[in-house]
């Protein structure tokens, strides 16, 4: 199994701060501002440009189809329905498994790239310096280094 620049929601703040009194003088930004979401699309944030128009044409055509971001109640869901499913230390046992990941420093990233990667006994990381997201159009050798990796254990040899 390979798992590419999987969704991610950042944790939530655990503690806010309160904003600055409504009588004060102080002309700082609101404190919440730091937590404030930044969304951008793979056109913005990656080489789309450089996938084949029909490629392009099908990614605007999901995009506009405004999928469900993933929370991290459903990542603990999802979690938690795979390790009811499959108990013990690895609930993929000696699966295969590399997570290619990217240089996010968003609060819980790290913490879920721990949890996938303690899904199997036989788990890689794969860390994709150049992209922040949509590794598959910024790095596509990383992923395919990633699933040659994959296919070499499975074989138990070099992959071709």
């Amino acid at each position: 199994m390979v798992i590419v620049d999987h969704a991610f929601s950042p944790d939530p703040p655990s503690v806010s701060k309160p904003g600055p009194d409504a009588n004060s003088a102080d002309d700082s930004p609101p404190v919440l501002i730091e937590q404030t979401p930044v969304f951008g699309s793979t056109e913005d944030s990656s080489n789309f440009g450089r996938l084949p128009e029909r490629m392009q044409e099908l990614h605007r055509w999901a995009e506009s189809l405004h999928p469900k971001l993933p929370t991290w109640d459903d990542v603990e869901d999802c979690l938690g329905q795979l390790k009811l499913a499959a108990p013990g230390p690895y609930p993929l046992g000696n699966l295969p498994l590399a997570v290619v990941s990217t240089g996010n420093q968003a609060p819980g990233y790290g913490r879920l790239q721990q949890q996938l990667l303690g899904l199997s006994h036989r788990s890689i990381q794969m860390v994709a310096a150049r992209s922040f997201h949509s590794v598959e159009i910024d790095q596509p050798e990383l992923v395919t280094a990633a699933i040659r990796s994959v296919v070499t254990t499975v074989r138990g040899g070099a992959a071709k």
